[in-house]
C-alpha cells in the first residue's frame, strides 16, 4: 500500500502496511422475505456472519432505514421505513466489518403504492376541486407520478411520501375510484370520491350575449 502526503510518497515502516480484503470475515446476505410491502412491513433478512449486537447493524432499503427489531448471526428482522414506490436495493452494514455481500444476486425490496383516503371526498362535476390524497410510497418528484379520479386526470400540485395535493378536472356524476401511479407502481382506492352535481355551480343564462369587437 502506497500513501502520499503533500505529493511526497511515503515508505512503509518495517513493510507492515498491508490491507487484506477477506471473504471469511465478510457478512453475506442471501434472501429477503417478503419481497414487497409498504411502510411498517416486517422484513426478514437471512445470511451469515451478522452479529448479535443490534447496535452494530444498519439496514437500508434504497435510502430509507429499515429499523432493526431482532437479530442473530443468520437472521435480521427490521421494519421498513418510508420510501417511494418501486424496487430498491437492500444494504446491510455490520459494524466495522462493512457491507454484506449478496450471494445470489442483488437483494431488492419493492415498495407498494398505497392510497388510504382523500379530503374532501366530493367535489364539482366541472372540476377545479382541490383535494389532498393520503397514503404511502408517493415519492418526492412531481414528474414521477400521476393521479386519476374516475379516469379523469387530477393535476398534481405537490407531492411527498405520504400526501399528494391535486386539482380535479371535469367528470360526470359518479362515485369514483382514485388511482395513483408512481414509477410504474399503482395504488387504488375504490369508490372514494363523489363527483356531485349538488355542489357544482351552474350558469343558466347571460344577460348580454354579444358585444363590439373593441
Amino acid at each position: 500500500m502506497t500513501v502520499t502526503f503533500n505529493n511526497i510518497p511515503s515508505s512503509c515502516f518495517n513493510r507492515n502496511c498491508s490491507f487484506t480484503f477477506s471473504s471469511s470475515i465478510t457478512p453475506s446476505l442471501s434472501s429477503i422475505s417478503p419481497q414487497r410491502g409498504t411502510r411498517g412491513t416486517l422484513v426478514t433478512l437471512t445470511g451469515n456472519g451478522f452479529t448479535t449486537n443490534a447496535q452494530e447493524v444498519n439496514v437500508t432499503i434504497g435510502e430509507a432505514p429499515c429499523h432493526v427489531t431482532s437479530i442473530s448471526e443468520t437472521t435480521i428482522k427490521c421494519t421498513a421505513g418510508q420510501s417511494s414506490g418501486g424496487s430498491h436495493d437492500v444494504f446491510v452494514k455490520i459494524g466495522n466489518q462493512g457491507f454484506a455481500k449478496h450471494v445470489s444476486g442483488q437483494i431488492r425490496f419493492t415498495y407498494e403504492v398505497h392510497v388510504s383516503g382523500i379530503k374532501p371526498n366530493k367535489g364539482s362535476i366541472g372540476g377545479g376541486t382541490y383535494v389532498v390524497i393520503a397514503g404511502d410510497g408517493f415519492g418526492l418528484m412531481l414528474e414521477n407520478g400521476s393521479v386519476t379520479i374516475g379516469g379523469s386526470v387530477c393535476s398534481i400540485l405537490s407531492v411527498n411520501l405520504t400526501e399528494i395535493s391535486c386539482v380535479t378536472t371535469p367528470h360526470d356524476v359518479s362515485n369514483a375510484s382514485i388511482t395513483v401511479a408512481i414509477d410504474g407502481k399503482i395504488g387504488t382506492l375504490s369508490n372514494a370520491f363523489w363527483y356531485d352535481s349538488g355542489v357544482t355551480p351552474l350558469i343558466s343564462s347571460m344577460s348580454i350575449v354579444e358585444g363590439g369587437v373593441s
